[in-house]
């Protein structure tokens, strides 16, 4: 079994395990912000091509990345401050030590 196959299987025994509560999840969806629009960012960017900056604590072949107990809300504005126009953040927890 490859890599990623062990690790869909593992997300999906999680989902099993604790499933999502349909009405638990629409009211957090309300009270979040609208998203903000990717392709408007990506079409505004000064730079070509635009830069998508990505947040993960770890990684699941080198292991820890970046220096230990930064806030991804810091590590998100230093990535923006440095001309990304777009952040993606891993939050899986078992490869990316998300939460």
């Amino acid at each position: 079994m490859s890599y990623l196959s062990e690790s869909a299987d593992a997300i999906r025994k999680d989902l099993e395990r604790r499933p999502l509560r349909e009405g638990s999840l629409a009211l957090r969806l309300r009270a979040l912000p609208p998203p903000l629009d990717l392709v408007g960012a990506i079409g505004a960017s000064e730079t070509s091509p635009a830069l998508i900056g990505e947040v993960r604590r770890t990684s699941p072949f080198p292991g820890s990345i970046g220096p230990a107990g930064r806030e991804t809300g810091q590590v998100a504005e230093h990535l923006v401050r440095g001309g990304a126009v777009a952040v993606s953040v891993a939050t899986e927890p078992r490869l990316f030590d998300g939460s």
